[in-house]
């Protein structure tokens, strides 16, 4: 799923950029299926819009092995019903966004509105009122839509967001601290 959240379409298309073919597990081969390492042809596969296309479905397959290093645990932890829905494209809570490893740093995922699917040692029972900064910081991270099922909540969100002076740190910190128990 990380792969394919908009945001993070930049990471890819950095990656890209920077790797030969070989590394990123894609070679060239001619008619007779011998391997052809020849960069401008590397380049101008690269310039090709279809060709960002594709890798966006190519790179779980090519970074999944990192997942066997992680011995994190991975919880999946449910909510109250009846509280408002949001989404956004960019869904994903990083503990650390600046430095964020795909397969192995904590981060919150919400999977449906009562579903949280959380990586991180330490889960602590925690008040389930720190859905209202998940969701406060889902909308405060989106780059470019965010939808919810009540048209008003997210006037509440921008409200409180704007009493409390949030910043996206400090509402990161804040919500870690209250499921992981983990101080900065």
């Amino acid at each position: 799923m990380y792969w394919r959240i908009p945001t993070n379409y930049d990471e890819i298309k950095n990656i890209v950029e920077r790797k030969r073919f070989k590394e990123i597990g894609l070679k060239i081969v001619n008619q007779k299926g011998d391997v052809i390492n020849d960069q401008e042809i590397e380049q101008r596969l690269k310039n090709d819009d279809n060709f960002f296309k594709a890798m966006k479905f190519h790179f779980p397959s090519i970074s999944y092995p990192d997942i066997f290093n992680c011995e994190t645990h991975l919880h999946i932890v449910s909510l109250p019903k009846g509280l408002p829905s949001i989404c956004s494209d960019n869904p994903i809570i990083c503990r650390s966004p600046e430095t964020f490893r795909v397969y192995n740093d904590d981060f919150i995922f919400p999977l449906t509105p009562t579903t949280l699917f959380i990586r991180g040692e330490n889960l602590i029972d925690f008040m389930s009122t720190v859905k209202v900064e998940i969701d406060l910081l889902t909308f405060k991270q989106s780059k470019k839509y965010v939808s919810c099922t009540d048209e008003n909540y997210i006037r509440e969100l921008e409200r409180m967001s704007q009493q409390n002076n949030y910043n996206l740190k400090n509402l990161r910190s804040s919500i870690f601290r209250q499921i992981l128990n983990y101080a900065p």
